[in-house]
């Protein structure tokens, strides 16, 4: 499948925004990041359809060489939760929370269950090997994935 990236308005230079579309320009997701001065990246990933094809991880990986070239990365920002936009998604919330929380649920360690969400399968893809955890409950998980 042949994808396209249309650059949607940016914020300010640290941060990009694109819609994807499919070889026939229909619109099958979108990717926003966002840098901050301390080169902490947040992304929000939403692909409609072709799920588990890759491309959630070449639009997260299109965001994150961009960026990278204008500030060096150093914290990729878990931000998973429940509610309000994810409200209706499978179980009310994102698949990072989601994903998070059925690992951690089977015995798995906080690290085992941050690292097979698909920001943290991502996340090691790019190289970050650790984590900090900054919060985890049954409704929000933010964890920063790590060099």
């Amino acid at each position: 499948m042949e994808l396209k990236y249309i650059l949607n308005s940016s914020l300010n230079q640290l941060s990009k925004s694109y819609f994807i579309t499919n070889e026939k320009n229909e619109n099958i997701g979108y990717i926003e990041g966002y840098l901050n001065k301390y080169g902490e990246l947040i992304t929000v990933v939403k692909i409609y359809s072709h799920q588990k094809e890759g491309i959630g991880y070449n639009a997260f990986e299109k965001i994150y060489k961009e960026l990278n070239e204008i500030l060096s990365i150093k914290v990729i920002k878990g931000c998973w939760s429940s509610g309000g936009e994810f409200e209706t998604c499978e179980n009310g919330m994102s698949t990072n929370l989601k994903m998070f929380l059925l690992c951690y649920e089977n015995g798995n360690s906080i690290e085992e269950s941050a690292f097979n969400t698909p920001t943290g399968k991502w996340a090691k893809k790019l190289g970050y090997s650790k984590i900090k955890v900054n919060l985890i409950s049954k409704e929000e998980v933010l964890i920063d994935f790590e060099i």
